[in-house]
């Protein structure tokens, strides 16, 4: 995937997890786009309104993108998210056969926002295991993009 379209839906991403924040919910949101950047469903963290754990937006897109695709298979598809996917997130991609992800800020990021800021609104829970591990791990490979806009991405988290 190239670069512009890999910056132009991350930049959709990160437009789309700021308004998510505006509603009192967590600042990270997720797409599922094609090679082209076209846009098939779209997800932000609504863990504050329901009571699913596994309500991440991330599963929420891929969730989305089967039904309207009618199929478990997303194979021309990448997920985008705003923040490195946890390991359930990742796996997801996986078994839905996912060309690929793409992320934005790293596990670490969140970490050290963690360690720094102790009066923060949202508890930032990680399971410290990097996306890059459970690809090289997993079957299909997926392509995986890491740090996009990233910069960008770690100010959601203020």
């Amino acid at each position: 995937m190239n670069d512009k379209i890999l910056r132009q839906v991350m930049s959709y991403c990160i437009n789309l997890a700021k308004d998510n924040a505006k509603n009192d919910q967590y600042p990270i949101a997720a797409i599922v786009a094609d090679q082209a950047g076209n846009v098939l469903t779209t997800s932000s963290s609504s863990l504050r309104k329901k009571y699913d754990p596994t309500n991440h937006p991330e599963i929420e897109a891929i969730r989305k993108a089967t039904e309207i695709l009618e199929t478990r298979f997303l194979n021309d598809y990448y997920l985008f998210t705003t923040l490195e996917p946890c390991p359930m997130c990742t796996s997801a991609a996986i078994w839905a056969k996912m060309k690929g992800i793409v992320y934005g800020a790293y596990q670490e990021d969140v970490m050290e926002y963690i360690d720094i800021n102790h009066n923060r609104k949202f508890s930032w829970r990680q399971i410290r295991v990097k996306s890059k591990e459970i690809v090289n791990n997993g079957y299909p490979t997926l392509e995986l993009y890491e740090g996009i806009l990233r910069e960008e991405c770690k100010l959601l988290f203020i």
